[in-house]
């Protein structure tokens, strides 16, 4: 009688060990398998539209939503999407979505703070694309998640970071103003090479034209600018115009660059001076 009893616990926990439960399914893919919609068949894998309701636990301790094959400890699969993910060097959250609509929709969360001030208690953080190329998109978005957004912050896959807009094309690209303490240019001579002295200075200066304007864009401001126009600039010196990766194409000034021009022409300008004085002095002793 013992014998048997120890054969039938056995087989009990033999059995046990190797359990699927399945619940609204008697097809269960996983040690824990949830079928929402209770859609699956009875038998074989469910498609991509069954699985978008299904919760599983695979033997392995990951857990998938919206899809059976998890590919991380937490999968989350959008419907009608399939994962490409096939080699993973993390451990952690893996969401797998669709990006219809640029800056709005991909895979992403949301983060919901309710003891903020009504209106901005939502903040959205999703995967999406722009007109060339994905980013990762931080927005404001409203109190119910609606589309009432407001664009914080990108950082495209080419490594382009903007900030109040989604198509930066620089490295870093600010729409609005920058407060800094400083910044550096590396200028060592270890690192140049083909060095020669600028050529601009005090003629070119003198024939820039100096300009009051506005942007027709207003996200780019609204306040009373000065500055140049940066087609003028390229006729006389083009290493200080710079083209953006837009769809106008649109042209730039190298602000900083300009003090180097500046610094030539206060040089020639302060040898003219010095010439004078001296032509004055000669003058002066042939008055005496």
């Amino acid at each position: 009688m013992k014998k048997k009893l120890i054969i039938l616990f056995t087989i009990f926990c033999f059995g046990s060990a190797f359990t699927q439960v399945g619940i609204h399914t008697q097809n269960p893919q996983g040690i824990f398998h949830i079928d929402g919609a209770k859609d699956n068949p009875a038998t074989g894998v469910p498609n991509a539209a069954q699985q978008s309701n299904d919760l599983i636990m695979l033997n392995n301790g990951y857990v998938g939503m919206g899809t059976i094959l998890p590919k991380q400890q937490l999968h989350i699969t959008e419907l009608n999407t399939a994962s490409g993910i096939t080699n993973s060097f993390i451990s952690g959250i893996a969401i797998t979505g669709n990006a219809v609509a640029a800056g709005f929709s991909g895979p992403g969360l949301y983060l919901e703070n309710v003891n903020a001030p009504i209106g901005s208690r939502v903040l959205k953080i999703n995967y999406t694309q722009n007109a060339t190329e994905p980013f990762l998109n931080f927005q404001t978005v409203s109190d119910n998640a609606g589309t009432s957004i407001a664009n914080i912050l990108s950082l495209t896959r080419s490594g382009r970071l903007g900030v109040g807009t989604t198509s930066p094309t620089e490295k870093l690209h600010v729409i609005g103003n920058i407060l800094a303490s400083g910044t550096i240019t590396p200028s060592d001579i270890r690192i140049k090479k083909d060095i020669t002295d600028n050529p601009y200075g005090l003629k070119e200066v003198l024939n820039l034209r100096t300009i009051n304007y506005r942007y027709k864009n207003e996200e780019l401001g609204k306040d009373r600018k000065v500055g140049f126009i940066a087609q003028e600039i390229k006729v006389t010196m083009p290493e200080l115009v710079t083209t953006a990766n837009d769809e106008i194409k649109t042209l730039g000034v190298n602000y900083a660059e300009m003090t180097v021009i500046l610094t030539k022409a206060i040089q020639e300008q302060q040898k003219e001076i010095e010439l004078l004085k001296e032509q004055i002095k000669i003058l002066e002793k042939k008055i005496k």
